[in-house]
C-alpha cells in the first residue's frame, strides 16, 4: 500500500496536481475554472458559440474581445447600433439596414406592403406595394422607370 502511494504521489507531482473544473451551473472566478472554459456572470455555461454561429440566447455567444456579442435574430453577433448612427455593413445596425453609412429603420423589400416611398428597399411605394421600378408617376432619371423602353419626361416615367 505505501508503495502504491508512494508511486500515486510521484505521478501527481510530475504531472502537476489541479484541481478539477466545475460543471455547467457551478460557480465560478474566471473561465479557467470552468470544463467548458466559459464563465459568464460568474456562472459556469456551454461551450461558447463564435460569431455567425446560430444560437438562441445571449449567453451562448462568446465575447469578441472587449465587444459584447449577443444572440440577435438568431445568430451571435456584436451589439447592433440604433438607427442613426454611422455604420459601414448592414448587419452592423439593429435594423440590419446600413444606407449611406447611417443606420436607418428596416426596409420593406418588393412586393410587401407599405405607405411610403421610404418604406420601401427601392424607395419607390405603388398601391401599397413595394416595387423595384416605378411603373408609372413620379421619376428622377429613366432608370427609376420599369421596362426597357420606359423614359422618364418631366419627372414622369411613360
Amino acid at each position: 500500500r505505501i508503495l502504491c502511494l508512494v508511486a500515486l504521489l510521484l505521478v501527481v507531482h510530475q504531472v502537476g496536481a489541479r484541481l478539477p473544473c466545475s460543471e455547467n451551473g457551478n460557480t465560478c472566478k474566471s473561465c479557467i475554472d470552468c470544463c467548458s472554459k466559459n464563465c459568464f456572470n460568474g456562472v459556469c455555461a456551454p461551450k461558447c458559440l463564435k460569431l455567425g454561429t446560430t444560437c438562441q440566447r445571449n449567453e451562448e455567444c462568446c465575447n469578441d474581445g472587449d465587444e459584447i456579442v449577443d444572440c440577435i435574430k438568431g445568430v451571435c453577433r456584436k451589439q447592433s447600433l440604433p438607427d442613426g448612427s454611422p455604420c459601414t455593413v448592414n448587419e452592423e445596425c439593429c435594423s440590419l439596414n446600413c444606407v449611406d453609412e447611417v443606420c436607418k429603420p428596416p426596409c420593406a423589400k418588393k412586393g410587401n406592403k407599405c405607405k411610403k416611398d421610404k418604406d420601401c428597399c427601392s424607395g419607390s411605394c405603388f398601391f401599397g406595394y413595394c416595387f423595384d421600378c416605378v411603373p408609372f408617376g413620379y421619376c428622377k432619371k429613366a432608370s427609376d422607370c420599369c421596362g426597357k423602353k420606359a423614359f422618364c419626361w418631366l419627372n414622369i416615367c411613360f
